[in-house]
C-alpha cells in the first residue's frame, strides 16, 4: 500500500487531497478509484496513520473514505548522530536519505574547522526535507527526524557523552547494552579532527567505536554506524 506522509485535514471520515506533490505521484502510480492508500501526519508526540479507499480521483484532487485509523506513540530510544559536513550535496543528499530510512531521529551536520566550505542554505535545507520525506514514504517509517547543522559544536552536545566511531579503536562488540537514545554518536571525518576541534570534545567522549578494518568516507561511516546503532 502507498504511504503518504503529509499534513491532513479530515472531516466525517472523509478527506479530500489537493497536494500537487500527492497528486503526481498518484498518477506515476497509476492510482485508480477504489484502490486503497496510507496517509500519515505526524504530531510533536504521535503520528497517525490512516488507510483510505479513493472515491473521486482527478487532475485536482483525490477524495477518500476512512478504513482504518492507528496512532503511534513516538520513542525517545532512536539516536542522534552528530556527522562531518560532507563536502558535497550529493554525499550530503545520500546521508539523509539513508540516516532516515535506519530511524535516526536527529541529524546534526557540524561545519568544523576542516570542512570544504559546504554550507546548508534555507533551499538546501528545503531539498534535504523533501529527500527526508521521500524516505520515510518509501521505507514505511513513521517519524521524520530533525535536520539541522552547527558551526559550534556545544550549541547541540553541552552535557552530552558521546560516542565516536572511528578507525582503530575498540570493536563494535563493545556497543552492547549502551544507553543509545542518552548519548550522542559522533561519525569522525576520514580526514580526521582538527586539534582545536579535538580539543572542544575531547573531554565528552566516553567511547571510541571501530566501524570497519579500513578507513570509510563520511557519507559510508554515518550509513555504518546507523545500521549498527540499530542493531545494539
Amino acid at each position: 500500500m502507498r504511504l503518504f506522509h503529509t499534513k491532513v485535514q479530515v472531516e466525517w471520515e472523509i478527506l479530500i487531497i489537493t497536494q500537487e506533490r500527492v497528486l503526481k505521484h498518484a498518477k506515476v502510480l497509476r492510482l485508480n478509484v477504489w484502490d486503497t492508500i496510507a496517509v500519515q501526519q505526524q504530531d510533536e508526540n504521535s503520528t497517525t496513520r490512516r488507510s483510505w479507499q479513493i472515491l473521486e480521483l482527478d487532475k485536482v484532487k483525490i477524495t477518500l473514505k476512512i478504513i482504518s485509523n492507528d496512532t503511534v506513540s513516538h520513542s525517545d530510544e532512536w539516536p542522534w548522530m552528530l556527522i562531518w559536513m560532507p563536502n558535497s550535496n550529493e554525499k550530503l543528499h545520500t546521508v539523509v536519505q539513508k540516516l532516515t530510512e535506519i530511524w535516526i531521529q536527529d541529524i546534526v551536520f557540524w561545519k568544523n574547522d576542516w570542512s570544504q566550505g559546504l554550507e546548508i542554505s534555507d533551499k538546501k535545507m528545503s531539498k534535504l526535507c523533501k529527500i527526508s520525506l521521500e524516505a520515510i514514504e518509501q521505507s514505511n517509517w513513521r517519524k521524520a527526524p530533525t535536520i539541522s547543522q552547527v558551526s559550534n559544536i556545544h550549541e547541540r552536545v553541552v552535557w552530552k557523552e558521546l560516542v565516536l566511531f572511528d578507525f582503530e579503536w575498540e570493536s563494535y562488540s563493545e556497543l552492547s547494552g549502551m544507553p543509545k537514545d542518552r548519548l550522542y554518536w559522533v561519525v569522525w571525518p576520514e580526514w580526521h579532527f582538527s586539534p582545536r576541534d579535538y580539543e572542544t570534545i575531547w573531554f565528552q567522549i566516553v567511547k571510541k567505536i571501530n566501524l570497519w578494518d579500513s578507513i570509510l568516507r563520511t557519507e559510508t561511516a554515518a550509513i555504518v554506524a546507523s545500521w549498527f546503532l540499530k542493531n545494539i
